[in-house]
């Protein structure tokens, strides 16, 4: 394995021009694009606080996450940063004094991260990834973007972390920008790094959002009916404001569809539920009132047995 990193003296043998042209040694070479076939979360961490004795979130965050882990085939202790709690099938949760953390990835953060966000008071990192699948076995894709990011580098005279690391069958991973930092891109050949053959031809973008970053995308991006075309004209438009030529064409951007109405998600409501209502009816249960809240829902009581399972 070997890594590639960009200095001032590094000489750039090939660039991306705006015009979807790769020029290398002086000879043009059309660079295609490939299709989409899979775009979506691929990571999710995001907590809800113990603010208040009535602060709901954090309880059910907690009671939702317990309920999902229960599914899970294998499940482990799992520590982070005070938190205290389970790890399994891509998915981890724990507690500490002040609330409770949610991890969600790959598979797990695809399908479920919509039905956390409601419940979280704060996204700390929330990543997105679009798979392109091409005709052709575009083994060099990672090595050709590596190569523009340089170019635009040293134009700007600006060094944001640009990293290419080579392997020997696993394909090839660039980097742009530093892990610590709010946003951070990677590209990878995914069929050679997966060895699943859905994959063959195929080549992931992943930009990796963190703090107030991640807590914007993953809000803006909880809003629209159609997540999928959001987050591919997101990752599209994230390439073109670095003057790199997407390898897969924009469709509908984040931009650029209607956001669904808030009022009519049923996400949203059960989050007003929670924060809005469930406190009062916590109160009023633990005062006695529990018979009164079921006859007003007009619910059916539980009977012992129920309550004991």
């Amino acid at each position: 394995m070997g890594v590639r990193a960009v200095s001032r003296q590094k000489e750039i043998p090939s660039v991306f021009r705006t015009d979807g042209i790769l020029v290398e040694k002086g000879l043009p070479m059309i660079i295609s694009k490939g299709i989409v076939i899979s775009a979506g979360v691929d990571w999710l961490t995001g907590t809800a606080r113990h603010a208040t004795p009535d602060n709901g979130r954090a309880v059910h965050l907690l009671a939702r996450a317990a309920r999902h882990l229960k599914e899970a085939a294998v499940t482990r202790d799992w520590y982070f940063k005070g938190y205290v709690g389970v790890y399994g099938d891509g998915f981890a949760y724990g507690s500490r004094h002040d609330g409770v953390i949610v991890r969600l990835t790959g598979t797990t953060a695809a399908t479920k991260w919509q039905h956390f966000m409601p419940l979280l008071d704060n996204v700390s990192r929330f990543d997105l990834q679009a798979t392109v699948q091409f005709e052709e076995d575009e083994i060099n894709l990672e090595r050709h973007y590596a190569d523009a990011m340089a170019q635009e580098a040293e134009h700007n005279g600006r060094y944001p972390g640009v990293r290419l690391i080579t392997t020997y069958g696993k394909g090839d991973t660039v980097y742009l920008g530093s892990r610590i930092s709010d946003k951070y891109l990677r590209i990878y050949d995914k069929f050679r790094e997966s060895k699943d053959d859905v994959y063959e031809k195929s080549h992931r973008i992943e930009v990796e959002f963190k703090n107030k970053a991640a807590k914007a995308v993953a809000t803006d991006l909880y809003g629209f009916a159609d997540r999928r075309a959001a987050i591919v004209g997101l990752l599209y438009d994230y390439l073109t404001v670095r003057k790199l030529v997407p390898c897969f064409d924009k469709g509908v951007g984040l931009m650029g569809e209607p956001k669904i109405q808030r009022d009519t998600d049923v996400e949203k409501q059960i989050g007003w539920l929670l924060q809005s209502v469930s406190p009062t009816v916590r109160r009023l249960c633990a005062a006695g009132y529990t018979d009164v809240i079921y006859s007003l829902f007009d619910l059916e009581k539980p009977d012992k047995e129920q309550r004991e399972e």
